[in-house]
């Protein structure tokens, strides 16, 4: 009987040997394998995610970039206009940054310049607030008062001496963003 001779068993060992040599050699070249392609793989997407942060900074600073230019005009204009006989019936525009309100922290990587953002536009709001107040006092009861021409005038003259300051804070991040988009 073949099973028993002992040309048989060396056969059978020697060939178990080289199987199982085989198979731990193909496993741990195909771990290694698995290793090289996973780090190639996670260096492809890490610099997709950057090149993606560097794409939304971009666009982000852009919408800033425009939304800042156009309040630089509105305040050139209330200052132009605004004097205490007169009204004005629209206000700066926040809309953009209110809306990339999650965002605009996690994708702008220049701190001082979100630093400075959060600065430019709380000063926005602090104008909006004035202007704000200044239309609906002018339209409320506060008007039949005797004394309101000697309140309104300190608020426009405050709403005057707000804008300038914030115009100029405006053009100097204008040119941050400018130089963080080229």
């Amino acid at each position: 009987m073949v099973f028993f001779e002992e040309a048989f068993w060396q056969n059978v060992v020697s060939e178990l040997f080289a199987t199982f040599i085989g198979a731990v050699l193909g496993i741990l070249t195909a771990l290694w394998l698995e290793r090289k392609l996973e780090l190639r793989r996670d260096k492809m997407y890490s610099e997709k995610q950057k090149n993606f942060i560097k794409l939304e900074n971009k666009k982000i600073l852009g919408f800033l970039k425009i939304e800042i230019e156009k309040n630089v005009n509105l305040m050139i204009q209330i200052r132009n206009e605004f004097n205490p006989n007169t009204l004005i019936f629209y206000n700066l525009d926040v809309s953009a940054w209110n809306s990339l309100e999650s965002k605009k922290t996690e994708l702008i990587d220049n701190i001082e310049l979100l630093i400075r953002l959060n600065q430019l536009y709380y000063e926005y709001q602090h104008i909006i607030r004035k202007v704000d107040f200044h239309l609906q006092s002018s339209y409320s009861t506060l008007l039949a008062m005797s004394n309101y021409p000697k309140l309104r005038d300190p608020l426009v003259y405050s709403i005057w001496n707000h804008i300038e300051p914030t115009i100029k804070l405006s053009n100097e991040i204008l040119h941050t963003i400018d130089e963080e988009l080229s």
